[in-house]
């Protein structure tokens, strides 16, 4: 893909239209804010800063896949091996194994896939559960801070980085407030109330955000906040999936056992 894009700036694209032809390779809000940093002239500036928010992500893929992948493998197994034995003894057709084995896991894949497609509604019902509500909130954050850092590299207008930042964070509550909040500017709002007309930040945060108005310094109070928010979303991520593998490996332990008594 590096190879086709520079083509396609060789032929005269800028290199956020490159992007945005290449699908799934960025999301609307990150290619929205390459193109703002072209436009002012800080290319260079926004090139880091998107670097820095897809190794962050993938990251945490990384970091999901190398705590879920073993308790999935287990769960197949768990629900593919043991039928193979009546199937072999000739107690079980292959139809009855089919029905017992595979219905099950192709039912969980399919749900998978649902939530998958319906993510942005799934996301409003997660944030509920104590275990994934929190983890979801401070990765919100962070897209969300980290982007507002990005606008204020690229020289963008508040309600223009507003409207902008409040995409990136992929919560549809923000994406609301923040369209709502990006036309209250010219009234005299500033970053520190609109922060606030979305819910559940940090009054902590929100202080910050109006010391740094103050100060005439709010890059740098983004940045900072941005770098805190990835790290508290790292480590509730790191715990959230502690706990889940664990879950995993509990009801494992557990169809395992019922396996067992079942055969007796």
């Amino acid at each position: 893909r590096v190879r086709e894009i520079l083509l396609l700036v060789q032929k005269g694209y800028t290199l956020a239209q490159a992007f945005r032809l290449q699908p799934g390779l960025l999301e609307g809000a990150q290619a929205g804010l390459l193109e703002a940093c072209e436009r002012s002239g800080r290319l260079e500036e926004g090139v880091r800063l998107l670097a820095r928010d897809l190794e962050f992500r993938q990251e945490m893929r990384r970091l999901a896949l190398g705590n879920l992948l073993l308790p999935v493998f287990q769960i197949h197994a768990v629900c593919l091996i043991p039928p193979l034995v009546p199937l072999i003894a000739g107690k079980l057709t292959v139809e009855g194994y089919f029905r017992i084995a595979c219905i099950p896991l192709l039912v969980l894949w399919v749900l998978v896939a649902v939530g998958y497609c319906a993510w942005p509604f799934l996301r409003l019902l997660l944030e509920g559960i104590p275990l994934l509500g929190p983890v979801l909130k401070r990765h919100a954050e962070a897209r969300l801070f980290h982007a507002l850092h990005a606008c204020q590299a690229a020289g963008l207008l508040p309600g223009e980085s507003m409207a902008m930042a409040a995409e990136a964070s992929g919560n549809p509550r923000w994406l609301v407030a923040g369209r709502e909040a990006s036309g209250r500017f010219a009234g005299g709002w500033r970053f520190q109330e609109a922060l606030a007309s979305f819910g559940g930040l940090d009054p902590l945060l929100l202080h910050e955000v109006s010391s740094g108005e103050e100060a005439g310094s709010l890059d740098e109070v983004f940045g900072r906040i941005a770098l805190q928010s990835r790290e508290s979303a790292e480590r509730s991520t790191r715990e959230a999936l502690s706990l889940l593998k664990h879950a995993l490996n509990l009801g494992v332990m557990a169809l395992i056992v019922l396996g067992i008594l079942g055969s007796l």
